[in-house]
């Protein structure tokens, strides 16, 4: 056997594509990523390796997935490639939190993308695919939202409001998924709708009317509004955006500033760093988990802390 024989790592490598993601351009990506496989594969890069590649049918399916994967190879490493936005990321995350046979490649389809931001640079299936061969995989924190499990941003009230109505946008093939959230804001601003919430960060306690709250592993959401500019994906720390009561011409104003990550020193903002979160309020509001809309009378969010392996690729730093 010779030496690049000896030095190759073999593993199973499991793709899963979520057909729907970014105006269901998912359906398009099979064909590419076998392709880009079957090269891969010419070349002698992973030629002993494994490449599995399913699709997904319902919402949760990949967690299904992923977990019935390492379960038959619970002794094989396993790196798993998500072609997807942030919802699929964090059902995959659900199967592979503390597991350190499992990787996970993101390689960003979806309408947001925003975790993405933080471990690659690029939307290439062949680029990502390729770099994700050379690197090795780093440790990286996750947040569990009462029995679930989030990569990027926890958030309830105004944002989540806005977050659930880009459902009306989805299916505009010509949006970005920045402009998709635009026009939610702008359909969702002038709500009325104010929020009592008793709120717990780590020992210290708030209650009140408040416009929103976003706890999170990272510094953006709504693809590209950076709601958490000190956000590190390794910090160990939650970080946590609370908004007061505001008005209309708050919100306006309020709006380019965060989109730039601006908005720290507002009056209305309090920026902080916790372990843990508790929300609870009198009656059932919106909070969305990495994108994925649920009504509650309250929640818990903690930090867990190096407890996913990602594969960066292309890093700009």
């Amino acid at each position: 056997m010779g030496r690049n024989s000896i030095l190759k790592l073999l593993m199973i490598r499991l793709v899963i594509i979520n057909p729907f993601a970014g105006n269901s351009r998912g359906f398009k990506h099979k064909k590419t990523v076998e392709k880009v496989w079957n090269n891969i594969k010419k070349e002698g890069l992973v030629d002993e390796d494994e490449i599995i590649i399913e699709v997904t049918k319902h919402q949760g399916h990949a967690t299904q997935i992923a977990k019935r994967y390492i379960n038959k190879y619970k002794n094989d490493k396993i790196v798993i490639y998500i072609i997807s936005g942030d919802g699929t990321i964090s059902e995959v995350a659900e199967a592979t939190i503390n597991n350190d046979n499992v990787s996970i490649v993101i390689i960003p389809k979806g309408t947001g993308n925003d975790f993405a931001k933080a471990v690659t640079s690029s939307k290439s299936i062949r680029k990502i695919i390729r770099e994700s061969i050379k690197n090795n995989p780093i440790k990286v924190d996750s947040i569990k939202v009462n029995e679930k499990v989030a990569v990027n941003v926890v958030n309830a009230g105004l944002d989540a409001a806005i977050a659930e109505n880009i459902k009306y946008f989805r299916k505009i093939p010509f949006l970005t998924g920045k402009m998709k959230f635009n026009l939610s804001i702008l359909i969702t601003i002038f709500s009325p709708r104010k929020y009592k919430f008793k709120i717990r960060v780590d020992n210290k306690a708030y209650k009140g009317k408040y416009t929103l709250i976003a706890i999170g592993n990272n510094k953006y959401y709504g693809g590209g509004i950076m709601v958490l500019p000190n956000a590190d994906i390794k910090s160990g720390f939650l970080d946590v955006c609370i908004v007061k009561n505001t008005t209309i011409f708050h919100k306006i104003y309020f709006l380019p500033k965060f989109n730039a990550g601006k908005h720290e020193n507002i009056k209305l903002v309090n920026m902080t760093k916790a372990k843990s979160v508790t929300v609870v309020s009198n009656k059932k509001f919106p909070i969305s988990i990495d994108g994925e809309i649920y009504n509650v009378k309250g929640f818990k969010v903690k930090i867990a802390e190096n407890s996913l392996n990602v594969i960066k690729t292309l890093d700009k730093k």
